[in-house]
């Protein structure tokens, strides 16, 4: 009879374990427009779905494509008013050519420039840049460029010593280390989309497959702690003479339902007659396909991301917070992918 009670503490005490550890995971939601405003229905939604975090984009850093100087561009406008999520995270997207071809010098004048933004767009909050708890790096820096990249990130934490830098992570990145290095940072976020090659247009689903994810299992775990990307996205992809030619982000098939401007082919829509489509003038036989991450989609791939090594802290982050994401996936429907 002991032995059985003690069994039954014991069962007790485990399950208690699992259920503290479930519930010190965090959810959150990136936010990648360059002005904030919360729509009443979107802080609805953030209250439904007991959002704890929201990672918002402070700008762009990239090469001006005319001069080739590296510059932050499309900084953020904030209207802080019906935001209620109080921790947030500055994200800071800086593509991989800025880190090609580039000496000490100039990594160091870009981590001040960094520094710089994060002030003038932090201030909307009415925060100096110590006083941001954590930031992230998004940058998808390669093996040529891990040197420069690495050493950015050395000189921000100089300049920010009390500042967590959590910087983004691929699936080739995690899955390598070895060869694509381990970035010196205390933390990082593993980026679970863009699975497939977006440059194919025969692709079925470049946004996420379970089947491409589950290519990617490193033989140990990731040595940095781990936060986990979702995606809950769309968009239309546009070729142009067998070539990506653009991106529309959240596009629906319905868009492209005018048979007098396009014409359906198997999974490609083709452009009939020139038109405009979220700003973008497509030409006749520009191809476009559809992706769109559904939440049967996501769940089917749950088996591979339950199985990657989280921190015991980690957020949950969804890409990204926008209406039309909010209405594919429920806040019902968000409360069963947290992990």
């Amino acid at each position: 009879m002991v032995k059985k009670h003690l069994l039954s503490l014991l069962t007790v005490f485990s399950l208690f374990g699992c259920t503290q550890e479930q519930a010190s995971k965090k959810l959150g939601f990136y936010y990648w427009k360059t002005e904030l405003h919360i729509t009443p229905f979107l802080a609805n939604y953030l209250e439904q779905t007991h959002a704890d975090r929201l990672f918002v984009k402070f700008a762009d850093i990239a090469r001006n494509p005319t001069t080739g100087e590296i510059e932050p561009y499309a900084l953020l406008v904030a209207d802080t008013s019906n935001l209620a999520i109080k921790d947030i995270v500055p994200c800071f997207f800086i593509t991989n050519s800025v880190f090609q071809q580039v000496d000490e010098s100039t990594v160091g004048w870009l981590s001040e420039r960094l520094l710089e933004t994060l002030e003038s767009v932090g201030a909307q909050w009415g925060k100096t840049p110590e006083q941001w708890p954590e930031i992230q790096l998004d940058c998808d820096w390669t093996t040529t460029t891990k040197t420069a990249y690495f050493s950015f990130l050395k000189k921000v934490k100089k300049l920010l010593p009390h500042t967590i830098l959590n910087v983004t992570i691929r699936l080739h990145q995690y899955d390598n280390p070895t060869q694509t290095g381990v970035p010196p940072v205390q933390r990082g976020t593993l980026m679970c989309y863009n699975t497939g090659n977006i440059e194919d247009k025969n692709a079925q689903n470049s946004i996420f497959s379970p089947a491409d994810a589950s290519k990617y299992r490193p033989d140990a775990a990731y040595p940095l702690p781990l936060d986990l990307a979702l995606p809950i996205f769309s968009w239309a992809l546009v070729y142009r003479a067998d070539e990506l030619w653009r991106i529309i982000p959240e596009c629906h098939e319905t868009t492209f339902s005018d048979t007098t401007k396009f014409k359906k082919n198997a999974h490609l829509f083709e452009v009939k007659n020139a038109c405009f489509v979220g700003g973008h003038l497509l030409r006749p036989e520009d191809e476009i396909r559809v992706e769109t991450c559904t939440p049967e989609l996501l769940e089917s791939g749950r088996n591979y991301w339950n199985t990657i090594p989280l921190a015991s802290d980690a957020t949950v982050l969804l890409y990204h917070l926008d209406s039309l994401a909010a209405v594919r996936f429920s806040a019902e429907e968000v409360g069963r992918i947290k992990i």
